[in-house]
This record gives C-alpha cells, sequence and structure tokens, in this order.
C-alpha cells in the first residue's frame, strides 16, 4: 500500500470511532436531559394537583361565605322589617297616649339601652359589609 492510502485509512478508522464517541456522548446527553426533564415533570404535575385541591377547598368556602352572607342579608332585612313594625307601633301608642294626656315611659323607644332607630343602621351595616366583602372577591 502507498504511503496515501495508509494515511487515508488510518485517518478515516480515527475519524470513524471519534464519530461514534461523539454519536454516544449525545446519547448519554440527550437520556440525561430527558431523565431532569421528566422529574421536573412530575414535580410540576404534583404541584399543580395540590394547587387545585387547594383551589377546590378555597372556592367551596368561598361559596359557603357566599351563601352565609345572603341569608346574614335576608336576616338583617327581616329583622329590620320586625323593628320597624315594633317603632310604628309605639308611634300609634304614643299617639293614642297623647290624645288621652297620657306619657309613655322613654325606655319603650330603647332596645337593650339602644334607640330602635339605630338598630336599622346596623342592619344596613351588614348589608354594606356583604356587599364589600363580595366585591373583593372578584
Amino acid at each position: 500500500m502507498t504511503t496515501e492510502k495508509l494515511v487515508n485509512k488510518a485517518l478515516f478508522g480515527k475519524t470513524e470511532l471519534a464519530t461514534q464517541k461523539v454519536e454516544l456522548g449525545k446519547l448519554d446527553d440527550i437520556e440525561k436531559a430527558k431523565s431532569n426533564s421528566l422529574a421536573k415533570i412530575k414535580n410540576h404535575f404534583n404541584k399543580r394537583d395540590v394547587w387545585g385541591s387547594e383551589s377546590n377547598k378555597v372556592l367551596g368556602l368561598v361559596g359557603d361565605i357566599e351563601r352565609k352572607g345572603i341569608e346574614l342579608k335576608k336576616e338583617a332585612n327581616l329583622l329590620d322589617k320586625e323593628l320597624v313594625n315594633i317603632y310604628t307601633e309605639i308611634s300609634n301608642l304614643k299617639k293614642q297616649a297623647d290624645s288621652l294626656g297620657l306619657e309613655l315611659p322613654q325606655s319603650l323607644n330603647l332596645l337593650d339601652g339602644v334607640s330602635i332607630s339605630a338598630y336599622g343602621n346596623k342592619f344596613a351595616d351588614t348589608n354594606i359589609i356583604v356587599d364589600e366583602f363580595k366585591s373583593k372577591l372578584k
């Protein structure tokens, strides 16, 4: 064989081995990258599942709170109407007492030491508090 052929044969053989080493190295790198990605993907899905579970709990609590808020508003409105009826009865009774020259006790306008009309404002506060909370959820 000529020197040129020997050199080409030697170079060709080495080049082929080097190429095979590079390709095997790339395969190892790809497998490591896949393994790392898979671990990150599994971790991501686990975190997503936990988040979803926690979110569902929060949504359930929010739903319960919204229902309770609606019930509080209904109750406040009913109680306010009751107090309006009582106040109306007191006013009518005062008119009758005045026409007869009688004086009714001042405590008649009080409920637990607070004027009956003041409670109406407190019921309005219940509606405002519930509505403000609802607006914060949006």
